[in-house]
């Protein structure tokens, strides 16, 4: 019964550290996978950025193509314009001077000079090569003109086409900014989220840490003091660590029975921090000091008490004194709550005798 008492009240004090320890280590992994999961959204975003990148970079050649071809077809139709025009000078020239030769011919200016058969003559062949040149150039003049009125309409239908295909293309690239701008916040957002992750295990992470070096400074001082602590009392060692026989009934006892003085001092057999005092069924006021490093030793039947709750105290430090007339000291040293046999602990065959 007393042992699981002492079990009990050991698990409870040694619970908040564990839970902590459990806990932070529990709170890691949750934030590791936390961690995965928001990559796996950040790489999928980065992934998509690329890809709107791409299509952007696509639609810019297809405006640049696009753009490249209004300009060639301006080009040629700015080129058909310059013939026309050239045409159009030589044609009136041509117009010119055929209009002075026709009103000269019927004004009769030339027959002053010519002989009418002579004149006959010669007319009788100029006249239609000068027509068929100038017929011919007329007509050339109308197959060009006939080019520009067509290059005109192509190159109205085609720049209108190019236009709105331009146009959609815009549309798109812009949804496709808009698109990469939410992205990109998006991205943000995860990066700020894995770096709260990271700082957040970072943080438990020195915690735990701290903890560990904390438990394993505590665990080396008084594990290399093993074998060599003092004695809490003068006395009698009545019952010993293990089993034993109580009216033929075997029991176990989970640490040292000592027989004492009245009122003796009672004293830590190491640095450490009370962790309780109070009354347990059947060995009265006790005190439990925590050693650190999941190590207490324990202090039953006690009289009067000399330390409180979170007070700290010294190896050989007086903590309490015993009480009745023949008291006896019930001295206990724990890790994590099993029990460990004192003598192995204290100074071999110093300050307390063995029962005869």
């Amino acid at each position: 019964m007393k042992a699981r008492v002492f079990l009990a009240i050991l698990l409870v004090l040694s619970l908040p550290g564990r839970l902590m320890a459990a806990s932070e280590e529990q709170r890691i992994k949750e934030l590791g996978q936390k961690v995965k999961v928001t990559d796996a959204k950040r790489h999928s975003v980065e992934e998509g950025l690329r890809a709107i990148d791409g299509r952007i970079a696509d639609i810019r050649r297809d405006l640049s193509q696009r753009q490249a071809d209004i300009d060639n077809r301006g080009r040629l139709l700015r080129e058909y314009g310059e013939r026309i025009k050239e045409y159009d000078s030589s044609l009136g020239e041509t117009r010119e001077l055929m209009r002075h030769k026709a009103v000269g011919f019927y004004k009769g200016a030339l027959f002053d000079t010519l002989d009418l058969s002579l004149a006959h003559f010669e007319l009788t062949g100029y006249l239609p090569a000068a027509v068929a040149r100038d017929r011919e150039t007329l007509s050339y003049y109308q197959s060009v003109s006939r080019k520009k009125k067509a290059a005109q309409s192509d190159l109205s239908a085609q720049t209108k086409a190019l236009s709105q295909d331009m146009a959609l293309l815009s549309t798109r690239m812009q949804e496709l900014e808009e698109e990469k701008g939410k992205k990109r916040v998006l991205l943000a957002e995860l990066k700020k989220e894995t770096r709260s992750y990271q700082q957040e295990i970072e943080r438990l992470m020195e915690r735990m840490q701290a903890r560990k070096k904390k438990e394993q400074a505590a665990y080396t001082g008084i594990a290399r003091h093993k074998g060599s602590l003092p004695w809490p009392v003068s006395g009698k060692i009545m019952r010993r660590f293990g089993r034993y026989r109580d009216d033929g009934v075997i029991q176990i006892s989970q640490g040292l029975d000592i027989r004492t003085a009245a009122s003796a001092q009672v004293k830590s057999v190491f640095k450490g921090t009370v962790a309780y005092i109070g009354a347990i069924d059947r060995f009265g006021t006790t005190v439990i000091v925590d050693h650190g490093g999941g190590y207490y030793s324990i202090y039953g039947n006690l009289g009067k008490g000399t330390k409180k709750t979170g007070d700290t105290v010294q190896s050989r430090e007086v903590i309490a004194y015993t009480g009745g007339q023949t008291p006896l000291l019930h001295f206990e040293i724990r890790l994590h709550g099993k029990p460990q046999d004192p003598s192995a602990w204290l100074q071999n065959g110093k300050g307390a005798q063995s029962p005869p």
